[in-house]
């Protein structure tokens, strides 16, 4: 009897684990500070359950048209808009919560190329993380090059770490190129803890946020529908 309580209290605290997992989603939103473009907007927030996303677009004092951008509370976001704020005249001011940076557009906020995680530890930029989703940085990679995302075992107790960045586009077409026979026959280590290293390349808007495994499987499946372009690396 005493055996019976012990599963039936460890499903149950299975079960308030999943739960309390499922319930901390976070609305993430690009954040811009005196931007000219969006390109300038390189990193994100998660708000909290009282915020959206928004934008303004202002004039400064010195005469230059810029954006703001980030989280605000819901009740800032109801109200009427302030015609100027910390001395900058409001031009526009918009938020959103539709989804995650759901407030790149907002304002006519301009959008000249395709951003791209970056978590490498060059040029200012933070290092490789323990989860993708610790990645924060965006990045503009150069016309050829592709996103790149790489999973890395980095100890024996198989702790592993996430690599983004930006490779040269022809490389990352080698690393696509057979991709699809590699993956079925390595599917199961690469959905382990454990895997040595996985390596892959896309290059729509941020797809290298996710897991290097979580990537492949995408391109996989898009592949096998006829719905990715092998040589720009987009789904079509």
């Amino acid at each position: 009897m005493n055996e019976y309580f012990s599963v039936l209290l460890f499903m149950l605290h299975i079960l308030l684990c999943i739960k309390e997992s499922e319930a901390q989603w976070y609305l993430r939103c690009r954040i811009c500070n005196r931007a000219n473009a969006l390109e300038d907007c390189t990193t994100y927030a998660e708000c909290s359950d009282q915020e959206s996303c928004f934008t303004d677009l202002v004039v400064t004092p010195d005469q230059r048209l810029v954006y703001n951008a980030g989280c605000r509370s819901n009740t800032a976001c109801g109200h009427a808009n302030k015609p100027v704020l910390n001395g900058d005249i409001v031009m526009c001011s918009s938020c959103c919560s539709g989804g995650d940076y759901c407030n790149d557009g907002l304002c006519d906020l301009k959008k000249n190329t395709t951003m791209r995680m970056s978590c490498d530890g060059h040029e200012g930029r933070p290092g490789a993380t323990q989860y993708p989703e610790d990645c924060q940085q965006f990045r503009i990679c150069d016309y050829n090059e592709a996103c790149f995302a790489r999973t890395t075992a980095v100890n024996s107790d198989s702790a592993i770490e996430h690599y983004t960045s930006c490779l040269d586009l022809r490389t990352c077409q080698s690393l696509v190129n057979g991709v699809k026979d590699a993956y079925h026959a390595t599917d199961v280590l690469l959905g382990k803890r454990n895997t040595n290293i996985c390596a892959i390349c896309c290059n729509d808007e941020l797809c290298n946020e996710y897991s290097c495994p979580s990537i492949k499987r995408r391109i996989v499946n898009l592949i096998e529908n006829d719905a990715f372009n092998m040589t720009t690396l987009k789904e079509i």
